[in-house]
């Protein structure tokens, strides 16, 4: 046997070794969601227990690093994505043993993605099997009348009108931004009164006018815990946006949960712009299923808005609107396909169901 043969055999040991590696990865990750199907009680009871747990120790150790580390990570993965292929190609035209180079390659693909996938799995990604939040926070989901939709949404803008005049605002009555880490402590604080631990603030995302094309406003990232926020929005909207990515990483995963749990936590802050960016969230929500239900009490409803609540929502609107396009649509598609395969059948809908827990919640507190 030559040295060339010598050296095939070896690399194609080593391409047997990774893909068998990948493969125990997927068994790993499908008897965990194999439990999950016949043990109900077991993401309740264990899995969302040591998800937060876990997820509350990383994100201490990613919190000593001001910036997001899960976007740096990211700019080195596309680099070396980048630099892997380039030497496939280089490979594949001039070099020797390129079958065994190719198959050696794929291999380390399906590893990587078989471990980021046990990863998440394994961490974070059950609890979108867990029960509803709202069997925690004592709610019950009952169907509601357009009249009873419309109680809601009187109360909301009630609510928000009285706040209205009490957040930061520049000299035209548009809300103005205060200090990104100083919000996101004090976000972060409200959210400790209820987990009973101290909880990590979100971080800002470098490139999040960039972002803005995608029409993503938040992500959290389970591999590094960490609650990632898109700086370039109005005002007012941050603080529900790093409340709804501090959810995430507290093991609420459904989207429509996570949008409620920022305002269950928020509220009732006696911070007015942090309970004004929920109120003002959750009447988004709830003015939307409204207009669909009944239009004359909508719009009824709408003629009682505080100007600076009905100019609020205005900018809202307009501001994401100059973000539409391609982008945004590929985006849309992606997450709606990531939804609907960790059990959102109605994908990117689904974010607008919080209008249920809202109408529980608003049940519990008459």
């Amino acid at each position: 046997m030559n040295s060339n043969e010598k050296l095939g055999r070896i690399y194609a040991k080593r391409t047997v070794k990774i893909t068998v590696a990948a493969g125990v990865l997927l068994a790993l990750t499908a008897l965990l969601y194999a439990a999950a199907a016949i043990f109900p009680r077991f993401v309740d009871e264990v899995y969302r227990p040591f998800s937060r747990i876990a997820t509350y120790g990383l994100s201490w150790v990613t919190g000593w690093i001001p910036t997001s580390v899960a976007e740096i990570l990211l700019y080195l993965v596309v680099l070396g994505g980048l630099i892997a292929l380039v030497r496939l190609v280089w490979v594949l035209v001039s070099g020797p043993r390129r079958i065994s180079f190719l198959l050696r390659f794929l291999a380390w693909v399906l590893l990587i993605a078989s471990f980021a996938l046990w990863m998440f799995s394994t961490f974070w990604g059950l609890n979108y099997q867990s029960s509803s939040i709202a069997g925690e926070l004592g709610l019950t989901l009952t169907k509601h009348t357009p009249d009873q939709l419309a109680e809601l949404n009187r109360y909301l803008v009630g609510r928000a009108n009285a706040l209205a005049d009490q957040i930061p605002r520049d000299a035209a009555g548009q809300s103005v931004a205060t200090d990104f880490t100083e919000t996101a402590k004090r976000v972060a604080a409200e959210l400790s009164k209820y987990s009973g631990r101290k909880e990590v603030p979100a971080k800002p995302i470098i490139a999040s006018k960039p972002m803005s094309y995608t029409q993503i406003t938040g992500i959290f990232v389970p591999f590094t815990a960490e609650s990632n926020v898109n700086t370039n929005n109005v005002a007012y909207d941050l603080p529900f946006v790093m409340a709804h990515e501090n959810a995430h990483r507290y093991g609420v995963a459904p989207e429509n949960e996570a949008n409620f749990f920022a305002f269950y936590i928020l509220e009732g802050s006696d911070d007015p712009q942090l309970s004004y960016s929920v109120l003002m969230a959750a009447l988004r929500y709830c003015q939307n299923a409204l207009y669909s239900a009944d239009y004359d009490m909508f719009a009824e409803i709408y003629g009682t808005y505080h100007p600076l609540v009905a100019a609020d929502m205005a900018a809202y609107s307009e501001h994401w609107r100059q973000y539409e396009g391609k982008v945004a649509e590929v985006s849309e598609s992606v997450n709606n396909t990531y939804l609907v395969i960790q059990g959102a059948p109605d994908g990117v809908r689904s974010y607008g169901r919080v209008v249920d827990l809202m109408l529980a919640w608003y049940d519990a507190q008459k």
